[in-house]
């Protein structure tokens, strides 16, 4: 195709899309050789055009071409890969509250939990200093899984759950006792369910430990007056404890006394296999010496 095909077809284009070609190729659709859209390209007597854009100008087009190009391809890859929530879900050594190398990583100390186990470059810090060091990051590990099992408990409560929801209450304070949240939130739940000893217990025992918690202080009073308005007697705080210390030993005594009893019938099997044995021996020798 010579140059004056080319020359008609560009004066047959429509004005916006020669621009809008004009402009993708870095050339200036204003300026007057552009302007000219339906005479020949100014030459340099080689048969080449001169109005081409620089070598400059075409190089950081193609970059930025080459970048847009990988900023889509690496949004379509995070579209296609699963969310970190969803790899911490699927990955059972995260879920371990006792994995200390993946809580530690989680929480962005790993270097300083690497640091316990000692180093080549420095002196070993003594024994007590590392168990001490430990146990709080322990602590520390647990405070954030029992935040997290509160939180679950929390949602399915909101959702109207109360039954699902006491169980993450129970995870909750068997990590971390000290959660006076976890105690408000199963007094609440268990308020729901007129369990007005146990709600009251969890209640005052969140009280002990953050004496300014409104919402403990608040729901307390509800439970007191729904309790006596209901005819029940609660005991306090200290008198709870003491019954259920009452309760758990005579427990533990009948199975005490369960376990001793199995132990002793055992010994009276034991003890009356071995008379038949004895008492069959001689007989079986006998016949064998007939």
């Amino acid at each position: 195709m010579d140059l004056a095909e080319v020359d008609k077809r560009v004066a047959a284009l429509p004005e916006q899309r020669r621009r809008l070609l004009l402009q993708r190729a870095g050339v200036d659709p204003d300026a007057p050789d552009a302007r000219e859209a339906g005479s020949a390209a100014p030459s340099n007597g080689w048969g080449f055009p001169t109005n081409l854009p620089p070598r400059q100008r075409l190089v950081e087009y193609l970059e930025q071409q080459q970048r847009a190009q990988h900023d889509a391809q690496q949004a379509q890859q995070a579209q296609q890969r699963p969310l970190l929530l969803e790899l911490l879900q699927q990955s059972r050594t995260f879920q371990s509250p006792d994995c200390a190398d993946a809580m530690a990583e989680a929480l962005g100390v790993a270097d300083l939990h690497k640091g316990l186990r000692g180093s080549l470059l420095y002196d070993a810090a003594p024994e007590p200093t590392v168990q001490a060091a430990r146990a709080a990051l322990k602590g520390a590990l647990k405070a954030a899984w029992s935040q997290e099992a509160l939180r679950q408990g929390v949602a399915l409560a909101k959702a109207g759950d109360l039954e699902a929801a006491v169980p993450y209450y129970d995870q909750a304070l068997r990590l971390d006792p000290s959660n006076a949240d976890a105690l408000v939130a199963r007094g609440a739940a268990l308020a729901n369910r007129q369990q007005w000893q146990r709600a009251s217990d969890d209640l005052e025992s969140a009280l002990e430990l953050q004496p300014e918690h409104s919402n403990a202080r608040q729901y307390l009073g509800a439970v007191q007056s729904k309790a006596a308005e209901r005819g029940v007697q609660l005991l306090t705080l200290e008198a709870s404890r003491q019954a259920s210390a009452a309760a758990a030993a005579q427990q533990e005594q009948g199975q005490g006394q369960g376990r001793r009893q199995g132990e002793a019938e055992e010994q009276a099997q034991a003890r009356q296999l071995h008379q038949l044995v004895e008492g069959r021996a001689p007989r079986l020798v006998a016949v064998g010496l007939a």
